[in-house]
């Protein structure tokens, strides 16, 4: 596996009545999508690997270091799927928004959809 960004080894946590049993895996750069039912834990796996929650066992590693680091944090971003964007906040303002909390400027907004097959976004 080439270019691995987050590796999980035996990374366990809960929240609440959720319980994520035994993950491993890892995923390399790029724009990643966990999908499935609300039960299965998705957020919680999410907040796991991003370092914004404690495992109950195991580890995460982003870059090589503890995802728990708030140096290593400041480089994942995570959009929970309840985000209240302001109606009258456009997808080229949406970049722009992050790009200002990253402290970095990156591609137009039209390369970065493109480059996901989803170019015709850049115009809402």
């Amino acid at each position: 596996m080439g270019n691995i960004v987050i590796t999980a080894q035996r990374l366990e946590g809960r929240a609440g009545a959720l319980r994520l049993e035994t993950f491993d895996g890892g995923f390399g750069p790029g724009l990643h999508a966990l999908v499935g039912r609300v039960q299965d834990g998705r957020s919680l796996l999410l907040a796991l690997l991003a370092g914004l929650a404690p495992p109950t066992r195991g580890q995460v590693w982003v870059l090589g270091a503890d995802a728990r680091d708030p140096e290593v944090r400041r480089h994942v971003g995570i959009v929970p799927l309840d985000t209240p964007w302001p109606s009258s906040l456009s997808v080229p303002d949406a970049f722009r928004l992050a790009d200002a909390v990253r402290g970095a400027v990156g591609p137009s907004c039209q390369e970065r959809l493109g480059s996901v097959g989803l170019a015709g976004l850049a115009r809402r």
